[in-house]
């Protein structure tokens, strides 16, 4: 990393911005597979076979009743949550190991908590709604639990109370990979660097999440992304409250490099998905 005069030279950002993209799309790319791979896994459990895709999970055995909507569709709806709180687990014990891998944790408790709130919206919207292009995890429990509309959107009010809560805790890990205190010690400065370093690369890495996934549905994606983009927002106003002490930061002056290894595996991650992938059929019929 380069400085000139105090400040950061024009592609040290633009390494900081590429690296964010890379980890953003690998913790949002990895837990939407992995949840798919947990839906079928519990599946087995009760006998149900499952062909999984690049782009979704489809059961081949349809003897649904209660019990197996509430395991298989509820596994699918808390594991993005369970995902989200132990990347962030594994990047307060990593995080004084000043690796690039630490910002792709970061995002993968972004991510995870994000989608956890997000299927309550979807949930309601798509409540009821056969055909609708929401219904899906939250949807299916609500219409297999007979819940009245009104109830739907009720249920999404403390979704939305834990997104706010979650995205408050955002701000403070991204500020603190600062590579200088200098960077994050006035309001302004530490908006501008969460700017650059999480909401900036979130736009090309949405755009690349919903390309790696399409023709998977785009509109619980597309509110996925979005209520991801709101807790940013919310993260964003909420450094103005927000202070880091000098000792707080992390001085992650990596960021501001090349991380070949990681953009490697993210060209790897689609390519192999979306070309050689196919599917995958798990479950006990052959």
């Amino acid at each position: 990393m380069e400085i000139t005069k105090g400040q950061e030279m024009w592609h040290s950002k633009v390494f900081r911005f590429m690296n964010s993209t890379v980890c953003l799309v690998l913790a949002f790319s990895i837990l939407t597979y992995t949840q798919w791979f947990v839906m079928a896994f519990v599946g087995m459990v009760y006998k149900f076979d499952a062909l999984i895709y690049y782009y979704g999970i489809r059961f081949i055995y349809h003897e649904w009743n209660k019990k197996t909507v509430t395991l298989i569709y509820g596994s699918a709806i808390l594991y993005p949550l369970l995902f989200g709180l132990a990347c962030l687990y594994i990047y307060d014990k990593l995080r004084d190991k000043k690796v690039v891998l630490n910002l792709f944790f970061l995002w993968g408790f972004v991510c995870g908590t994000s989608v956890f709130c997000a299927q309550a919206i979807s949930g309601a919207l798509g409540a009821g709604e056969y055909n609708s292009p929401f219904y899906s995890n939250v949807a299916v429990l609500f219409a297999w639990w007979h819940l009245p509309h009104f109830a739907n959107y009720v249920l999404t009010l403390p979704f939305l109370a834990l997104l706010g809560y979650f995205a408050v805790n955002y701000a403070r890990p991204f500020i603190m990979f600062s590579y200088s205190y200098s960077k994050v010690n006035k309001v302004d400065r530490r908006r501008n660097y969460f700017f650059e370093t999480a909401m900036l690369p979130f736009f090309p890495g949405a755009v690349l999440c919903m390309y790696i996934s399409f023709p998977w549905n785009v509109w619980i994606q597309g509110v996925q992304l979005a209520t991801m983009f709101v807790g940013l927002c919310i993260s964003w106003y909420a450094l103005f409250y927000i202070e880091v002490m000098k000792d707080d930061v992390l001085r992650y002056k990596s960021l501001q490099q090349p991380a070949y290894v990681l953009g490697i595996a993210m060209i790897a991650f689609v390519i192999y998905l979306k070309y050689t992938f196919g599917e995958m059929h798990l479950g006990l019929v052959d």
